[in-house]
């Protein structure tokens, strides 16, 4: 990440301003008046695919652990535990309508197919 961005991380530590790489317009698309010029899009989209995704991932697992913890209130063995924590983690949560109709507008604005429920 570093070696790939280091020419844009350079540009934005003796940036004599502040550099909003995260702001929005309206419509969607990334503000870029504070850039003074420079395209910080490849660090920009970078941060989202390569460090942003390792949050989310710690976060599904750190929920899975506090599912089982919960789970073992109910006087279940430890296998039937997990099992049932998995189930909910990889179905019940993955599928939710809440996040289908979130991702099918991300889509409609990309124009890119809608997802499917299973």
């Amino acid at each position: 990440f570093f070696v790939k961005h280091w020419d844009l991380l350079y540009e934005l530590a003796i940036s004599p301003m502040p550099v909003r790489l995260f702001d929005k317009k309206e419509d969607g698309t990334v503000h870029k008046s504070t850039w003074m010029g420079t395209d910080y899009l490849p660090l920009v989209h970078s941060i989202w695919r390569d460090i942003s995704i390792h949050s989310n991932h710690q976060q599904r697992c750190e929920n899975h652990v506090q599912l089982t913890g919960l789970l073992s209130r109910t006087g279940v063995g430890e296998v039937r535990r997990s099992c049932r924590s998995m189930i909910i983690s990889s179905t019940i949560r993955r599928f939710n309508p809440w996040a289908l109709e979130k991702k099918n507008c991300m889509q409609k604005k990309k124009k890119k197919k809608e997802v499917k429920r299973l």
